[in-house]
């Protein structure tokens, strides 16, 4: 009787526990939204032109519309996600190499500079 009431315990307790169902990590998450930069020591006034807020707008899981550099022309293109690793396509004049490390679901790091790129809302 009383093995039987031990076993009877064990299994609850093993039934009650949380399965941990959360696999997932920030390396398989998909990435929609904004992530903007701001240009460090960048003045607006000094130029009409200069816009000293990039970002990147991931539009779904193959393209993205891309502001960088101060300029004003936004390019779309397409990018390559290898785990945390994220890569632009230089298609449709992006002139420079873009690519990215995914640091959690909010923030980016990009490869070329190590600028921190932050989700907008």
């Amino acid at each position: 009787m009383k093995n039987r009431n031990l076993i009877l315990i064990l299994c609850l307790i093993l039934m009650s526990c949380d399965k941990d169902d959360d696999n997932s990590s920030i390396a398989e998450d998909t990435i929609i939204g904004r992530f903007v930069h701001q240009i460090p020591d960048c003045m607006v006034g000094q130029d009409s032109l200069l816009n000293c807020t990039e970002f990147v707008d991931f539009i779904d899981d193959t393209k993205v519309d891309i502001l960088t550099g101060g300029g004003d022309i936004v390019r779309e293109t397409t990018y390559v996600r290898e785990g945390s690793k994220i890569t632009l396509d230089k298609k449709n004049g992006l002139g420079s190499d873009v690519s990215f490390m995914l640091q959690n679901a909010n923030t980016l790091k990009r490869i070329e500079d190590n600028a921190i790129w932050v989700k907008s809302d």
